[in-house]
């Protein structure tokens, strides 16, 4: 139900990708076992929510997101948590299993048409790289549909949130952008590596980061910013990271 009115199964697992690192940040500065047990108990049933979504490139970016967590808590556990999760893959429900397993079939309906649909921006991006086409769906759409002879029907958008952004605003705005991630980046580890006294907002910054981590790999294979509640979220997270870094 809930995927129904965030508009599908994949916009509820950015949602997810983006808010389940934060739970973790909340049993760390838990004071109380109790409100340590309750926190775990409602990260394991939005986790179940996160995988009935059946949304591959959500379960990668959680993953990609718990490893990033685990690196800054204790980056011993990842091999550990590498091993149990390759050995608990041949005993999921098969409905999961075969879902992860389409991950690897080249021809795969998503795969393709993600394949498509870059072979029709290749040279709208070669036309349009240094200003973009302008901000929207509707100026998107509008340039897009003169590049369908290259393979593409009408799309939204490029299911890429780097591509897409480039192709919208132009070079200076997708370097900027990567230019801001990675100067947040660089500062959060400052941070967290200086030791920072207050450790209630390291653990912010910690599961800021990997949600962030986890949204933008999950950009890779979808336009994230594409539904309004999501980009908003996003720089509500980047917020909140900028909060930690100056408390």
């Amino acid at each position: 139900r809930m995927s129904s009115t965030m508009g599908n199964e994949n916009v509820y697992g950015e949602l997810l990708v983006l808010a389940l690192p934060f739970f973790w940040a909340v049993v760390f500065n838990s004071r109380t076992l109790f409100k340590k047990a309750l926190f775990v108990s409602l990260f394991v049933v939005s986790f179940i929510g996160l995988v009935l979504t059946g949304s591959r490139s959500a379960w990668i970016s959680f993953a990609v997101s718990i490893m990033v967590l685990l690196f800054f808590k204790n980056r011993k556990l990842i091999p550990l948590v590498i091993a149990l999760g390759l050995l608990c893959i041949p005993v999921l429900p098969d409905p999961i299993y075969r879902r992860i397993m389409s991950i690897f079939n080249p021809n795969d309906k998503s795969v393709s048409t993600r394949g498509v649909i870059f072979e029709t921006a290749s040279p709208m991006l070669k036309d349009y790289w240094a200003t973009g086409v302008g901000l929207g769906t509707e100026a998107f759409q509008a340039i897009f549909k003169r590049y369908q002879n290259y393979g593409a029907t009408n799309y939204a958008h490029t299911h890429n949130l780097y591509l897409q952004l480039w192709l919208e605003t132009g070079i200076i705005a997708i370097i900027s952008f990567i230019w801001m991630v990675c100067r947040i980046t660089k500062k959060c580890m400052v941070k967290i590596y200086e030791n920072m006294s207050d450790e209630y907002a390291k653990n912010i910054l910690i599961a800021g980061i990997s949600s962030i981590a986890g949204i933008l790999i999950m950009g890779l294979a979808d336009h994230v910013w594409f539904f309004n509640r999501i980009f908003i979220i996003f720089w509500m997270i980047i917020g909140i990271i900028m909060a930690g870094l100056y408390i």
